[in-house]
């Protein structure tokens, strides 16, 4: 997915296995990477192409997915189609349940928005949305 943030989702949200290498290579500011006591405040703002960009983190055993979860989604993650694309995004279903699980356990509703999100990436990962 592109990164197409704005004012409603002003942050990129990333899962690696070792936030301590992860944070200084994306961010090239290691002075702002020292992880903080609890996994709730994992966000670190960057300049990037003249642009601030936040990328808020989750890493393996962090406590916010379930381990395994977090292990099976970094397991399954594929590589978006295009030329130069340096990175890897979840898998479909994985997408799917991620951003379900925020919308209902992170938001005090669903926005609309993520009800039209949630049903076109369960069409792309074959889950049955209708009904929603």
């Amino acid at each position: 997915e592109e990164l197409n943030m704005d004012a409603s989702h002003p942050d990129v949200d990333v899962l690696v296995a070792n936030y301590t290498q992860a944070c200084p290579v994306m961010t090239g500011r290691p002075e702002a990477c020292t992880p903080p006591e609890t996994s709730r405040s994992m966000l670190r703002r960057f300049r990037a192409g003249g642009k601030m960009t936040a990328l808020d983190y989750t890493y393996i055993g962090d406590g916010y997915y379930a381990l395994q979860w977090q292990c099976a989604m970094l397991q399954t993650r594929v590589r978006p189609e295009g030329e130069g694309r340096m990175y890897n995004i979840l898998s479909p279903v994985h997408y799917f349940h991620t951003l379900l699980y925020h919308a209902l356990l992170h938001k005090p509703k669903v926005a609309p928005e993520y009800k039209q999100r949630l049903q076109a990436l369960g069409s792309a990962a074959q889950v049955a949305t209708q009904g929603w």
